[in-house]
């Protein structure tokens, strides 16, 4: 007998959150507070692995689960780099964000259809290039450098290279951490 709600999960709710935070946060975009909106965008990664740690921990998978956190991430993650390119209205940063799209949509579906390695992730997570992009925003960086950092992202996004997961979680951690202390100094002041 089927349960009659076997998608209604805590991770699958985890999910959602990231979905509203990551919402806001291209709403703010939008409204051009980038610096409020890159801290919405980062905090939305906390939901993303927070969903997938309790999902594994607790074996709270259910069929919608896996297909729910691509769509999400590609809502967080794929999406506000190219929003960003259209708020600077830099014609190279644009054509740039379109090719980035491209690629994090191809690595966030060959995700769910790949054979894993275990203790692995192949390509780069799709996650971290809007990390590393809003870290360069709130260094300043020129857009002519952010629309050559949207080309190599995407390229190691789509890369069949492996890195251990745990240095991609360290990776991941860490540049949050930046960007909120960077975004937080940049409010202040």
């Amino acid at each position: 007998m089927k349960k009659k709600f076997e998608n209604l999960t805590i991770p699958n709710g985890i999910t959602y959150c990231g979905l509203l935070f990551a919402l806001v946060g291209i709403y703010l975009l939008v409204k051009n507070q980038i610096i409020l909106a890159i801290i919405f965008l980062t905090l939305t990664d906390v939901f993303d692995m927070l969903d997938g740690y309790i999902a594994r921990k607790y074996k709270m998978f259910s069929p919608l689960g896996a297909d729910l956190d691509s769509l999400v991430d590609m809502v967080a993650f794929v999406i506000p780099p190219f929003i960003i390119a259209l708020v600077f209205n830099n014609n190279l940063l644009i054509a740039s964000s379109v090719f980035l799209v491209a690629c994090g949509i191809y690595r966030l579906a060959r995700f769910n259809i790949e054979k894993k390695v275990p203790g692995h992730v192949k390509g780069l997570v799709a996650s971290l290039p809007p990390h590393f992009i809003y870290t360069a925003i709130l260094l300043n960086v020129s857009l002519g450098f952010l629309a050559i950092f949207y080309v190599i992202f995407g390229i190691m996004m789509v890369s069949k290279i492996l890195t251990k997961t745990k240095y991609m979680y360290l990776t991941t951690i860490s540049i949050m951490s930046i960007n909120l202390i960077l975004a937080t100094i940049v409010l202040v002041v």
